[in-house]
């Protein structure tokens, strides 16, 4: 190990701890990894997600515009970045940004996708937020009251 960096600093203890979801698919799209933080934000077993279709852990919009324009992407390009999808939960849904590459074989054939999910519920709740003031702004100049904070 090199010197300076903790013991606990392993590459298994970055990939299971990390700020973001992991999440690893075989070529037919079924979830072959995951860590432990993406676990933790899901309250999902680790038995309930790998095996599981990536896709069936989305809601149903989530899984329409994955299988319309993420997956195509991934096939074409080979990469997906910064896709908006809901991960339905226990208890709710999960807003994530998903980025996502795609590694082919010697032959060029899908291998398996590795995928990045950031936890968005706080940028969810500033888009709320700033929807909600430029309703009431709209509301204000149709009433011909000027805005106020």
């Amino acid at each position: 190990m090199p010197e300076g960096l903790p013991i606990d600093e392993s590459a298994d203890e970055l990939y299971e701890h990390a700020p973001c979801g992991y999440l690893t698919l075989d070529a037919e799209g079924r979830t072959s990894r995951v860590n432990a933080t993406f676990l933790a934000w899901t309250g999902l077993d680790r038995d309930a997600v790998v095996g599981r279709p990536f896709t069936d852990l989305l809601t149903a919009g989530g899984r329409l515009f994955h299988e319309t324009h993420v997956a195509p992407l991934l096939r074409l390009q080979g990469l997906a970045r910064e896709v908006a999808l809901d991960v339905a939960c226990p208890a709710g849904t999960l807003p994530v940004l998903l980025n996502a590459a795609a590694r082919r074989d010697a032959d060029g054939g899908l291998r398996e996708v590795r995928m990045v999910l950031l936890d968005a519920r706080e940028r969810r709740s500033y888009e709320r937020e700033l929807l909600r003031a430029r309703r009431r702004a709209e509301r204000l100049a149709r009433l011909g009251a000027p805005p106020g904070p």
